[in-house]
């Protein structure tokens, strides 16, 4: 276990609120188009106190410039993460200018509040699923959690963090919070969780495409790729013709090696995710009630895409195999890097890797699935993290404080570090890629199948069926339908009460 600033402020635990399940209501009011659902965001908003101020800005938060905690300390717990940066605390200024910014923007809500901010550092298992034990049998010993998002409803479920809308000074109206992802943390009128620029997991865990324009120029493809996504002619079909093109066997030994070339370098648990969401669809929606619902069983855009897929990467032989499970595939960034493959797909975080890349490569965004739909999409997969205030926090004005006040600073100091330096201008080869990824950024999609149900759909089913190499969805559907159902209504009900 590592901690940063070990001091520790002891509260008393509050008591627990007993669940007490309520009988399952599916609400009828429901949008069936499987787009990912109704886009009224919901969200409490609750500024607190009298001398908020009256500001109109909405990067600047409204707390009372004379809040202060006089010195107490206010202890954070995360977690070690290899696909995503979850450090937030660091006790001296750092040569990393993106940690650096983050060493401000915690000094500066210091100083703001008069506060200690501490962060201890413990096992992905201790936070994400030990935590909720000690939580529930009363444990006082953090003030907030940073946990999994494929973990946060049960959190949520079980009673054991507060409702954003019992949280002082939160305003989830403020540009600060992410409006385009705030949709998906809010279930029926309840938010436990947003998505806010004090931490940037939600950044660091979307995808994009990484193309080699070498290769691309060599195999003399005629379309200005940047052009494609312009005018809005960057599909499925057309990537598809390309990736065909970009697979030839070097060796001549009609077997899969590292010398051959690939149309698509990919790990096989990303590809349906990054493909059905690319294709405007999702597998599981919010109904106009803001009740998650699966779409996938009965969406025939959804099936068309899967169809697609494997015909494309499992008949035609298009990407380097690799169905393990990890977050990018075996010889990844090796197989691109060398010049072996024309399309690769990398999240946020993944691209520094390519920054000695001897080839030049551009960024685009995923294909819409056909020329007739409306706009790109883009994938935010599970891995971001959330702040969590435990419900045995007995001091939640402060948790509220410090959260809206490092969401607030860490968009002034941590965003442009983020986005425009290390993203556009350091891991983005041109201009026409940094154009891209604000694409990308404009059009993210959080589909609850491959976030919250991770662990049951995209990991669970989808892993299941893609490994098979065979397109059995009815068959396979059939039988993960009782387990994925039962993991929905719990939701359900948890959130009904």
């Amino acid at each position: 276990m590592e901690k940063r600033k070990m001091t520790k402020r002891r509260v008393t635990a509050l008591l627990l609120a007993v669940l007490i399940c309520a009988p399952l209501s599916l609400l009828s009011c429901r949008d069936e188009s499987g787009d990912g659902g109704d886009k009224d965001g919901g969200g409490a908003v609750n500024t607190g106190g009298t001398e908020a101020a009256e500001t109109a800005d909405p990067t600047v938060d409204d707390i009372p410039a004379s809040l202060s905690f006089d010195g107490e300390t206010f202890n954070m717990l995360t977690f070690e993460e290899p696909h995503a940066n979850l450090h937030h605390v660091f006790d001296e200024p750092s040569e990393d200018t993106l940690d650096n910014a983050k060493y401000m923007m915690i000094s500066s809500v210091e100083e703001r509040f008069k506060v200690d901010i501490t962060e201890t550092v413990q096992s992905e298992t201790y936070v994400n699923t030990q935590y909720r034990q000690l939580i529930a049998a009363g444990a006082d010993d953090y003030d907030l959690a940073f946990v999994y998002d494929r973990f946060a409803h049960y959190f949520a479920e079980e009673g054991l963090i507060y409702d954003y809308a019992d949280l002082d000074y939160i305003d989830l109206d403020k540009d600060y919070w992410d409006q385009s992802l705030r949709e998906y943390a809010t279930v029926g009128d309840k938010t436990f969780y947003a998505f806010g620029t004090y931490d940037f997991t939600y950044f660091d865990m979307t995808h994009c495409l990484v193309f080699n324009k070498d290769l691309y120029r060599e195999l003399n493809f005629k379309d200005d790729p940047y052009e494609l996504v312009r005018s809005g002619k960057w599909t499925f079909d057309k990537m598809a013709e390309m990736m065909k093109t970009a697979t030839y066997d070097n060796d001549g030994d009609d077997r899969q090696s590292l010398r051959d070339n690939y149309g698509y370098v990919s790990s096989g648990k990303q590809i349906l995710p990054n493909f059905w969401i690319a294709g405007g669809t999702t597998s599981v929606s919010l109904d106009r009630g803001r009740m998650p619902y699966l779409t996938m069983a009965d969406n025939e855009r959804f099936q068309q895409i899967l169809d697609s897929c494997f015909e494309l990467f499992w008949d035609q032989n298009v990407w380097y195999v690799s169905t393990g499970m990890g977050n990018q595939s075996d010889h990844h960034t090796e197989l691109f890097s060398g010049g072996n493959a024309l399309f690769a797909d990398y999240t946020f975080y993944f691209l520094s890797q390519l920054r000695n890349c001897e080839y030049n490569f551009g960024i685009l965004p995923f294909p819409k699935y056909d020329a007739e739909q409306n706009d790109y999409y883009s994938r935010v997969e599970a891995g971001t993290v959330l702040a969590t205030v435990p419900i045995t926090n007995a001091d939640p004005e402060m948790a509220g404080a410090l959260i809206e006040g490092m969401a607030s600073e860490g968009y002034k100091t941590i965003l442009p570090e983020y986005y425009e330096t290390s993203l556009k201008r350091r891991d983005s080869p041109d201009e026409e890629s940094a154009e891209m990824l604000d694409k990308i950024f404009a059009t993210r999609v959080y589909d609850l199948g491959d976030s919250w149900y991770c662990d049951q759909i995209r990991d669970g089913m989808m892993v299941a069926l893609w490994n098979s190499g065979q397109n059995t969805f009815a068959s396979t559907y059939k039988s993960y339908e009782k387990m994925i159902m039962r993991t929905i209504n719990e939701t359900i009900r948890a959130y009904l009460e």
